[in-house]
């Protein structure tokens, strides 16, 4: 059987002691628990050493437990168990366990508690939105060589070809997507309009052909209401 636990860490295991007609043994007689680390390669012949704890029986199921100490663990590969019975037609159980290093503690780390987040770090992410996000600012040092003056005060310098603030220039897509357009057959203009329906945003004049020489003659659809 095989085991995955910590390196140099009490633990417990579970098994059946079988005979040689694959029935459990129960009340296993003469128990003797052996183990042996895996060691590292080419460190010469390993022998076997008595566990601390001897196996222990289940009530009358056959199943068995062995409290392994940590000494029989500490091995960065792992260590081999092996439980012998002197019962009739035994076959000797062997427990294999493969160790790995003890879980990372994100409170102590590198020896010492990690320290509390505070200052810039602390405020950057404890409020993102009810703030001008100055600890943001400070820690991108270095974006379009600035240190983002513009985005904890003002998001209209990032839109410096609009001229206008984020909020504003959403809302004019939105319009320019969503509103009436009619193009007027007469005259081939086509006009963008408020919301209300009536008032003019922009204008274009639309062409037939692709060089713009042919004004657009009113053939096809020539309005489109605003989407709902």
């Amino acid at each position: 059987m095989e085991f995955w636990r910590e390196k140099n860490v009490d633990t417990r295991a579970y098994f059946p002691i079988q005979k040689n007609d694959g029935t459990f043994i129960t009340g296993a007689a003469g128990l003797d628990s052996e183990f042996i680390l895996y060691g590292a390669h080419g460190a010469g012949a390993p022998s076997f050493a008595d566990c601390t704890h001897e196996a222990a029986e289940i009530g009358t199921t056959g199943i068995y437990y062995l409290d392994v100490s940590a000494a029989e663990l500490n091995d960065d590969y792992g260590a081999l168990i092996q439980i012998k019975s002197s019962s009739t037609g035994e076959i000797v159980q062997v427990l294999l366990f493969h160790t790995r290093p003890q879980g990372v503690d994100v409170v102590n780390w590198k020896g010492s508690a990690a320290p509390a987040m505070t200052g810039d770090a602390f405020a950057a992410v404890g409020d993102v939105h009810a703030t001008d996000l100055p600890a943001v600012a400070a820690m991108l040092t270095d974006i379009h060589g600035t240190d983002l003056p513009a985005v904890k005060a003002d998001t209209a310098a990032i839109l410096t070809d609009t001229g206008t603030t984020l909020d504003a220039a959403l809302t004019l897509a939105l319009k320019l997507l969503r509103n009436k357009v009619v193009t007027n057959p007469a005259t081939g203009v086509m006009t963008v309009y408020d919301d209300n329906g009536t008032t003019p945003l922009y204008t274009a004049n639309v062409y037939e052909d692709v060089a713009g020489t042919v004004p657009f003659d009113g053939t096809g659809a020539n309005r489109r209401d605003r989407l709902a």
